[in-house]
């Protein structure tokens, strides 16, 4: 009875609610509360609006999104100027005009100099990795082809088939591997023609391939190789050869948008001579802007 009655006796928490009154306001200084921490680097918002659709002188299967657009303009010390654009179509296929910096000539035995300005047209459609069974390896299949560039009185032209497979080993690293068919010809102002597809398919076939690594979140390195027409020109004969270009750098994402690209190419392994290899630089730019506009007006 006692206990009851002492239990009745005793302030409840409310009654102390109640004579403490409302709680003190918080300081102003003190300020909200810290949001929570932004996304780590690589996080969806932090990814590029598209991946480079070349490594550095070699192709990879990666395609742009659709609408997507990727245009890059570079340098190199041989005196090489290369810009070239394309666009993302329905995220299978790509369309992209540019300039290159890769075919050469000679003149009479002479030392090679890169034919400029040589404008190629491509087209590449293909599929993603794992799309259509695990472990699948994106693939995609590209034509080039050249408008008709004059070189030493000569008419020439070249295009190219390949067939590409990138394949990424965990999140770090990508390996490309690939074949091309090229071809070319050289007509002189007489009407007589050298067509590469006249002579047998292996002056045409050749494999390529590279590799990068992601070496810092915001920078890859690499390494490819690939195979590019080089005009052969003399007072008898004329004759097209594929020559084999080694490249080495790395690729710097300084924003979300803009990359930058140096390192060193030989433009021919195959006379291993320092002397020609020549340090480039590039600037790239990546806008998903256009696709944006468009899924805003669906």
């Amino acid at each position: 009875m006692r206990a009851q009655t002492a239990n009745r006796d005793a302030p409840s928490a409310a009654d102390d609610a109640d004579r403490r009154g409302p709680p003190a306001p918080a300081s102003p200084a003190s300020g909200p509360p810290a949001p929570a921490s932004g996304p780590p680097v690589g996080a969806p918002d932090d990814r590029p609006p598209a991946a480079p659709p070349d490594l550095f002188v070699a192709p990879t299967a990666r395609l742009l999104p659709a609408g997507a657009v990727y245009a890059r303009a570079g340098v190199d010390t041989g005196g090489g100027i290369a810009i070239g654009a394309r666009v993302g179509l329905g995220d299978v296929a790509e369309f992209g005009l540019a300039t290159t910096d890769l075919i050469r000539h000679t003149t009479d035995g002479g030392e090679p100099n890169h034919v400029q300005p040589y404008v190629l047209a491509a087209f590449k459609m293909g599929v993603r990795e794992h799309l259509i069974f695990p472990h699948q390896p994106a693939l995609a299949i590209e034509f080039r082809k050249s408008f008709e560039h004059e070189i030493a009185g000569r008419a020439t032209r070249v295009a190219a088939l390949q067939l590409t497979a990138t394949k990424h080993l965990g999140s770090r690293v990508a390996v490309h591997a690939g074949a091309v068919v090229w071809d070319a010809s050289v007509r002189r102002d007489d009407g007589t023609e050298f067509a590469l597809h006249e002579r047998p398919i292996r002056r045409q076939l050749r494999g390529y391939g590279g590799v990068e690594v992601a070496a810092a979140p915001r920078a890859q390195i690499g390494v490819d190789l690939y195979w590019v027409p080089q005009f052969d020109l003399t007072d008898a004969r004329d004759d097209v050869v594929l020559a084999p270009s080694l490249a080495w750098g790395v690729r710097y994402r300084a924003t979300r948008a803009v990359q930058f690209e140096s390192g060193v190419r030989l433009p021919d392994v195959r006379d291993v001579n320092l002397l020609e290899a020549q340090i480039f630089g590039r600037v790239a730019i990546a806008t998903d802007r256009a696709r944006a506009w468009l899924a805003r007006r669906r």
